[in-house]
């Protein structure tokens, strides 16, 4: 096992990490560490799980879960450790994958709690990875958290991207600069999404501890963020209920139809549509009322469209002349129009 040991960053990519804090954090590819993984996982309660893999398509006939990461907080002191599953440096075969997959069980049947940011990306990747886990089989064995779901219900109008959160919230940003400046190195074209969560195809190109440091740290934040963001929904009955009871069953909903499809009646969705552009057109009708709005189409030459941020934004605030919130601007600054 490779011990090593991480420092959460407080910096902007690219820059001198500052030291905050440290965390544990280890790696490899043989029974040794899969057996001190499980020990940790059954002293803990609620450990997350990240994966890295070969693309976001994770139906693809291609894809391959290139690595996989797991958290726990133990006597208070984060915990991390990270095994390669595709990448071309793992030594991980048939019954290294299985004794992995029954780790994963035992947690689940004692009660344990899986933490994800993004859940039903992750579940997916254990459905391709463990032919055994299915959309139904999750329902009934897994308990589970997905911290981008639960920020959503405390802000909807922010970014949920971990990186950006991890910025905000928590020391952590900026833990990517070694990873991203490997992919940049690599091919300018080819680079992680500016705090985006996956890369475009690059991991499995990468230097094994590299990427496997940052896959950890990717599953530390998740769990920071799950202490910071699930007692701020628990305390509203209302929140919790509606995270609980519609959008963690929906996760599994959508997974089971991405995975299987499901039967469809072509009337009921032919005859909505109908009602929904009936629905479209005489609100669009009711929008070129609007004397700004007529105005914006003949300086534009086209009709309006509302589904143009730019339109939108030039009409809002150009034309109405409304208020710009700045905790509502885009990534990029622009004034939102969400």
């Amino acid at each position: 096992i490779s011990e090593v040991f991480i420092k959460a960053q407080g910096i902007i990519a690219g820059t001198t990490p500052v030291v905050n804090e440290q965390f544990d954090i280890s790696f490899g590819n043989d029974t040794d560490t899969l057996l001190r993984l499980k020990d940790l996982m059954s002293k803990a309660d609620e450990v997350a799980c990240d994966f890295e893999t070969s693309s976001r398509d994770v139906w693809d006939e291609d894809f391959r879960t290139v690595t996989i990461s797991f958290a726990m907080r133990i006597n208070g002191k984060y915990i991390s450790i990270g095994i390669p599953l595709s990448h071309a440096d793992s030594n991980i075969g048939p019954m290294e994958s299985s004794l992995l997959y029954q780790i994963l069980l035992e947690f689940a049947s004692r009660g344990g709690r899986l933490i994800f940011h993004h859940a039903k990306f992750d579940f997916a990747c254990m459905c391709r990875r463990w032919p055994a886990i299915t959309p139904n089989s999750i329902r009934l064995l897994f308990k589970f958290h997905d911290t981008m779901i639960l920020h959503k219900i405390l802000d909807e109008n922010t970014s949920h991207k971990l990186k950006l959160l991890l910025a905000r919230f928590t020391e952590m940003g900026g833990y990517d600069a070694d990873i991203r400046s490997f992919i940049r190195s690599r091919n300018q074209e080819d680079v992680i999404d500016s705090h985006e969560e996956t890369g475009l195809g690059a991991f499995e190109q990468a230097p094994l501890q590299l990427l496997l440091r940052y896959n950890c740290m990717d599953a530390i934040g998740t769990l920071k963020l799950f202490y910071i963001f699930y007692p701020q929904v628990a305390e509203n009955a209302q929140r919790l209920s509606m995270y609980e009871e519609m959008l963690l069953k929906t996760i599994i909903v959508t997974l089971s139809m991405e995975s299987r499809g499901f039967p469809i009646d072509r009337a009921v969705v032919a005859e909505t549509k109908d009602k929904v552009e009936i629905d479209v057109g005489k609100t669009l009708e009711y929008l070129r009322s609007f004397s700004e709005v007529r105005m914006l189409e003949d300086l534009s030459k086209s009709e309006f469209n509302p589904k143009s941020d730019l339109q939108v934004r030039h009409l809002l605030y150009d034309m109405f002349g409304a208020p710009i919130e700045e905790h509502l601007n885009t990534e990029s600054g622009l004034p939102g129009t969400g």
